[in-house]
């Protein structure tokens, strides 16, 4: 198993992200590139990541490899590339190890120990979902930045013609409105109310870095899925369960 990445960027930062809500992760790598598919310990927020063949300069696995990796350490590593730098990683079976390599100014050798990762292979469920949003991932980062200075949870509200984020308590309360029309396009046959942690929302809105567009899926009191591509590079999604309020 080998790769390179002439573009270290999409790598650092999705693990940068996957980071704050999976801190061990099985790293799947076959001929379809890269995947992670992972639950959160509370088992509030699934994590999903692909990184296909044509984000890479260089690609190739024998066959279907599953490693253990210690995300918070190989963040570390990765926080040691320049974006100009050209980043080759590749299996060391014999010492159970990821070797990492920094083309740059100068040339730096890391190597990663595997861990085992204690967990059944988790698959994305299949969910239905009655809303979709397409917008800025700006617009969404802002609205949630606004919700956070009034409470712990946020709400969507999802109609044909506007998209409402609101946060509220007894003592005060906020609103966003986003009007469909331009880049915010909202698909929904019904208006659509849903309310999710602000502290899970805050860690996912962090994809923007990755890319300007964000999808939004949800449907009443259920899951909302939360997704951010680069082309036919990547795929950053995640998956949130929603908070139900007590009568």
């Amino acid at each position: 198993m080998k790769f390179v990445l002439e573009e270290p960027k999409i790598l650092t930062e999705s693990i940068s992200i996957i980071s704050e809500l999976v801190s061990e992760a099985n790293l799947k790598i076959d001929k379809n590139g890269i995947e992670i598919v992972a639950l959160d310990p509370a088992n509030v927020a699934m994590v999903e990541f692909k990184l296909f063949p044509q984000a890479f300069s260089e690609f190739s696995s024998d066959g279907e490899k599953r490693i253990g990796l210690n995300l918070d350490q190989f963040k570390q590593i990765l926080r040691r590339i320049k974006p100009t730098d050209k980043l080759e990683v590749f299996l060391d079976e014999e010492k159970s190890k990821l070797r990492i390599k920094v083309l740059g100014r100068t040339t730096k050798n890391f190597g990663l120990s595997l861990v085992d990762v204690e967990e059944s292979e988790q698959k994305v469920p299949n969910l239905n979902f009655v809303t979709k949003i397409e917008t800025e991932s700006k617009i969404i980062n802002d609205a949630i930045d606004d919700m956070e200075v009034i409470s712990e949870a946020v709400s969507f509200i999802a109609e044909k013609d506007k998209l409402t984020i609101s946060s509220g308590n007894n003592l005060q309360d906020a609103e966003v409105v986003i009007k469909n029309g331009g880049s915010t396009k909202i698909e929904t046959k019904e208006k659509i109310k849903a309310k999710y942690s602000l502290e899970y929302l805050k860690k996912m809105m962090k994809g923007s870095k990755l890319s300007e567009k964000i999808i939004l899926e949800y449907s009443k009191d259920y899951p909302i899925k939360v997704s951010y591509e680069i082309g036919k590079k990547l795929k950053l999604g995640f998956i949130l369960a929603p908070r139900i309020d007590s009568e």
